[in-house]
């Protein structure tokens, strides 16, 4: 068996040096595996059964508004401070993207379509709106879009941004970097933007800008909806549903989710984050 150098990490005044070992038993990436093994046997062992799944916010929703409303600030009710308290400021605000939703159109739906982008993928968003996120009205359903993107450091990258909601005009953008664990503050402000600048929406379809979305079969199944009394008042979330999906415990994974963050052996049933 040929001999391999492994590195040795050094302490104090001794400095880190390059060290033969006999045999090559270890290697820096046969240590990677073993430790990505334990931790997967420790995530998986010492997890908690889905039985006793608590949602953390899981409180009295009622009495939280009424103690809000009576103090003047949320700091001075402790358990209810808000958790996403994070307010980027607006870079393209585009508040009056929904301007063409007309108000009064008897039976039709009014369906927002929110694309979540990348600000690079310019050439991804010219496809699209060429295709199905072109604007257009059936017999049944008023339809719009938007893309939402995050801010940049980069100057040159937000000049380009600027120019292209000069040229289309259905961007709208937010100060927060946009990087893909940012997903969170992307999907947050997409939300708040529909709810304040267009809440005449019965409608919200959520998609990344790398999916293709059939807006005739989507249109078929509002008209569905419709004809099985749904109205604008009733609560609906549907998508490609995860019915028990299990949590990453692979230190390496791009998803893993350690015991601390999450304890339990199953996440709860939810729609795929593309497109819902």
């Amino acid at each position: 068996m040929r001999n391999c150098i492994i590195f040795c990490g050094g302490s104090g005044s001794n400095p880190a040096s390059f060290c033969p070992v006999n045999g090559c038993l270890f290697t820096l990436a046969t240590g990677s595996v073993l430790l990505s093994l334990v931790a997967m046997l420790h995530g998986y062992l010492f997890c908690l059964p889905f039985s006793q799944f608590v949602y953390p916010l899981e409180l009295d929703f009622n009495r939280l508004v009424l103690e809000l409303e009576s103090t003047p600030t949320a700091s001075s009710v402790s358990w209810a401070v808000p958790i996403n308290n994070k307010k980027f400021p607006a870079l393209h605000p585009n508040s009056n993207r929904c301007a063409n939703f007309e108000v009064g159109e008897g039976s039709k739906y009014r369906l927002l379509m929110l694309i979540k982008s990348a600000l690079p993928n310019f050439a991804f968003r010219q496809a699209l709106r060429a295709t199905w996120a072109n604007e257009m009205n059936t017999a049944t359903v008023q339809i719009g879009y938007a893309f939402v993107l995050g801010g940049t450091h980069n100057s040159t990258a937000q000049a380009a941004v600027d120019r292209e909601q000069i040229t289309y005009g259905d961007l709208i953008q937010q100060a927060f970097v946009d990087a893909y664990f940012n997903n969170t503050y992307k999907l947050m402000f997409a939300i708040d933007w529909a709810a304040a600048s267009c809440p005449g929406a019965d409608f919200i379809l959520f998609a990344d800008d790398d999916y293709y979305v059939s807006t005739h079969n989507l249109v078929n199944l509002l008209g569905q909806l419709q004809a099985n009394g749904y109205t604008a008042d009733s609560l609906l979330v549907t998508g490609h549903v995860f019915s028990s999906p299990v949590p990453k415990r692979n230190l390496f994974n791009k998803w893993y989710t350690s015991l601390a963050e999450y304890p339990y052996t199953f996440w709860p049933p939810y729609p795929t984050g593309g497109a819902f």
